[in-house]
């Protein structure tokens, strides 16, 4: 009898505990400041130059290996658009001197592995995936792909045609013409930057093209690479070190890529789709990867995307099925983007008041609770870019690959958590330039609510077909 009342007695008080709890304000409730410490990985430099980062996680049977290889399609010729982007396609489809890439699909789903190469702008990546069981298997063949392709010409020319085929429909997405477009309006169409491939760069493109542009950069001198998941480390890098053994180092000269010029040319371009919805971009030159004040404008860009744009022009205003901005920071010049959806009759009205926001965070300082919610916000967010194994081995050998010091992520929140509003708002003053804008607006005007004529004279872009 007695436990029955104590049992009674407990869940009472549970009860009554649970109802007062939930009946506060959430502005009462207060928690413990989140902790997290970023796991070490281990950096070495093998004899041939590889950069090797190894992070050892025993909870699955399995292995990832990731390579960076500096290089890009910024540095292939402007009459070859689309080489690097070829290049990274045929490297794994093409085969290799000991296989031919049908081979190598074969074997690696005998396994269940994987073997990818790709190309982007500032990078090129390869990536490995097996179970514990088959690494040195999947290191044969993930070495074999990096150092030995021989890029056979049928696959250049399934490659090509399929390259060829994107190029056509590349129009259908209202989304990807509004960023291509964007891109030509703020660099220019030739700038390695911003400009992309058509049928004649494609056609114009040789087998000896795709050996010459690999044999240029893959060396191991020009390589950081990375494995994470279940291994012993000095047995790994004895196994790695047998797989790239005889790829020699080289000099590499590195084509010259042209400087941007940071000029502020404000304009108001139109595409016409004949869709019932307006796709919208407004933006210019933003900042280099290295700019000393990107913690300030990250916080900055927080409170505007977040907290301005969305919660005015979607929540409040109802004005928008997407909005956000964002800094995009390359190692040259990158851009500062607003861009958001919006139904053709509210199109005026909506640019009109995404340029208001972005205005009036420029020309007045943030208050005290949009500071704290910004930096609460990004620094609570920031455990999720190391929620796997891969994720923190990626996160630290891309720091390097892009110039950060050693000491970046363990600086990272601190360098958050101490910005201050005269920080975002010098920040604000100093990389938004609200006069200059490059307007781009992909829909029919006919459905607009206003002309867009009374943001400036109006260019109307023809797409290429």
């Amino acid at each position: 009898m007695k436990k029955g009342l104590l049992f009674f007695t407990i869940l009472f008080l549970l009860i009554n505990y649970n109802y007062s709890f939930s009946q506060r304000h959430p502005s009462e409730l207060k928690f413990e400041p989140l902790k997290f410490e970023i796991p070490d990985v281990s950096r070495t430099e093998l004899k041939n130059g590889i950069v090797l980062y190894l992070f050892e996680d025993n909870e699955l049977p399995l292995i990832k290996g990731h390579a960076l290889i500096r290089t890009g399609s910024i540095y292939e010729p402007s009459e070859k658009t689309g080489l690097a982007s070829l290049t990274g396609t045929v490297m794994r489809t093409g085969g290799t001197i000991s296989r031919t890439g049908d081979q190598i699909d074969e074997e690696l789903e005998f396994i269940a592995g994987s073997v990818e190469t790709s190309f982007e702008k500032e990078s090129a990546s390869a990536t490995l995936s097996v179970l514990k069981k088959d690494i040195d298997y999947g290191l044969e063949i993930f070495a074999d792909v990096l150092m030995n392709p021989v890029f056979s010409e049928d696959k250049i020319d399934l490659a090509k045609k399929q390259t060829i085929e994107q190029i056509r429909r590349r129009n259908d997405d209202p989304g990807s013409v509004l960023n291509r477009e964007f891109d030509f309006l703020i660099y220019g169409k030739e700038s390695p930057f911003a400009r992309v491939s058509s049928e004649e760069t494609i056609n114009f493109i040789t087998r000896d093209c795709l050996v010459n542009f690999h044999k240029k950069y893959f060396y191991p001198n020009n390589v950081i690479m990375g494995f994470a998941g279940d291994f012993d480390s000095e047995v790994l890098i004895k196994k790695i070190e047998k797989v790239f053994e005889g790829w020699e180092k080289k000099n590499i000269d590195f084509p010259v890529v042209p400087e941007v010029k940071s000029e502020f040319k404000g304009s108001v371009n139109y595409i016409f789709k004949d869709i019932n919805q307006s796709n919208i971009a407004i933006g210019h030159l933003g900042l280099k990867r290295h700019n000393p004040d990107l913690f300030s404008v990250v916080i900055m860009n927080q409170i505007l995307s977040f907290q301005r744009l969305f919660f005015r022009i979607r929540t409040e205003e109802g004005l928008a099925y997407s909005v956000g901005s964002s800094f995009f920071s390359p190692l040259y010049v990158g851009t500062f983007k607003a861009v958001m959806q919006t139904k053709l009759e509210s199109t005026f009205n909506a640019v009109e008041l995404l340029k208001k926001l972005v205005r009036d965070v420029r020309e007045n300082p943030v208050t005290d609770e949009e500071l704290s919610v910004a930096k609460d916000t990004y620094l609570n967010s920031f455990v999720f870019n190391f929620q796997s194994s891969s994720q923190i081995l990626t996160q630290e050998m891309r720091l390097e690959y892009k110039g950060y010091p050693e000491d970046y992520l363990k600086n990272f929140r601190d360098n958050i958590a101490k910005i201050t509003k005269e920080d975002v708002h010098r920040a604000a003053q100093k990389y938004l330039h609200p006069d200059n804008f490059t307007i781009l607006i992909v829909g029919n005007e006919k459905g607009f609510d206003r002309p867009i004529s009374e943001f400036g004279e109006v260019k109307t872009i023809q797409l290429e077909e």
